[in-house]
């Protein structure tokens, strides 16, 4: 094959991955009773906000509610498969790069010790999301699954 065939046939598949990508904007609430967290307990209740934002980036947002205590945790990844940097409570980088109807996130934090690596796969009709969390720290490493529902 000539080598401009090869670089239109490349250039040809580049929307065509785009349109792949599941909707993944919106708001979800956890399913509790599909919902596997592992060794930790699991909250009341808890919903992922998720908007898209320009040049690739995704602004998440995740609120979690317990018994007196309500807490949100935000942060932005850019779909570009780079590690970028994250300021905040929790600072570190984050890497965020689509396979095919799965988001992966890996953040690795400023401590040198700590990683969290998430895949969030969108089912086919766009209602559900499976996030499968793996932490690892100094303590060792877990695991949990939660299911979310779009609402």
């Amino acid at each position: 094959m000539r080598l401009t065939n090869l670089v239109l046939l490349t250039l040809l598949a580049i929307p065509a991955a785009a349109a792949e990508r599941p909707e993944i904007a919106g708001t979800w609430q956890l399913d509790l009773s599909r919902s596997n967290f592992g060794s930790q307990p699991p909250p009341d209740s808890m919903t992922l906000t998720i908007s898209q934002g320009k040049k690739k980036t995704l602004h998440i947002s995740q609120t979690s509610t317990k018994p007196h205590d309500t807490r949100t945790v935000e942060t932005e990844c850019r779909t570009d498969g780079n590690f970028h940097p994250v300021d905040g409570p929790i600072s570190g980088s984050v890497r965020c790069k689509w396979d095919g109807n799965t988001l992966i996130s890996e953040k690795e934090l400023s401590d040198g010790h700590s990683k969290l690596e998430i895949r969030l796969t969108i089912s086919p009709d766009g209602s559900t999301a499976t996030e499968q969390l793996h932490v690892t720290d100094t303590t060792g490493a877990g695991d949990s699954i939660l299911v979310w529902k779009r609402m």
